[in-house]
């Protein structure tokens, strides 16, 4: 079950990632950009980084300020 939310978020922070590529597409800002050019790459890497805060939105980072606030995991 916690598995289950837990993927949802990931993907809902690479569709969030994926929008904001699209947008910048749409808005001319990737026009100019070469395959293989650090900007592409920097994009590929903030797609993963916006899953990533998916992640650790759901989980919490595991510090005590935020152990009060992490949802309790769901045993399976």
């Amino acid at each position: 079950m916690a598995r289950d939310v837990f993927n949802a978020k990931v993907e809902e922070g690479f569709r969030k990632a994926r929008m904001l590529q699209e947008m910048m597409l749409q808005n001319g800002l990737l026009r100019r950009i070469r395959r293989g050019s650090p900007v592409k790459s920097k994009l590929r890497l903030v797609t993963l980084i916006e899953g990533f805060h998916a992640m650790t939105r759901f989980h919490g980072p595991r510090t005590k300020s935020s152990l009060h606030k992490t949802p309790p995991m769901a045993s399976d």
